[in-house]
């Protein structure tokens, strides 16, 4: 599989697009994440995704643009859903929430090996808490 494609399936499943059966294929065995928070491995991978899944309906991401350099992808991001589920503290408002990020995927043997993540987790939880104000 091309590494493009790799990180495009790999974000199909943690956005809870895609069934997660084959993120295991797609991931080495000590797979780590780098956000705020450290994800690691496939079972913290699918439980995020499980969460994502359940809090937001009509998700969908769109890759705006992409970069590729040896072992390295990069995607810059939109993700779009409707906040229709409890998701960790916040409860549902019914309203369809944004954001935008830059993933980087380093691949080692056909496998993505470890990713970090920016993305705008403040205007994310603003427009959670928006009723709140």
């Amino acid at each position: 599989m091309e590494s493009r494609d790799l990180l495009y399936q790999y974000l199909q499943i943690k956005f809870g697009l895609s069934d997660n059966k084959i993120l295991g294929e797609l991931l080495t065995k000590d797979y780590r994440e780098h956000q705020p928070s450290v994800i690691r491995g496939v079972e913290e991978v699918k439980e995020f995704a499980s969460k994502l899944k359940n809090a937001f309906r009509n998700q969908r991401f769109n890759v705006l643009d992409e970069i590729q350099d040896r072992d390295k992808v990069v995607f810059r991001y939109d993700w779009y859903g409707i906040h229709t589920g409890r998701f960790y503290d916040w409860q549902p408002t019914n309203k369809e929430i944004s954001t935008h990020g830059i993933i980087i995927a380093k691949i080692t043997d056909g496998r993505i090996a470890e990713t970090w993540e920016e993305w705008d987790f403040a205007g994310f939880a603003r427009q959670l808490d928006a009723d709140k104000n």
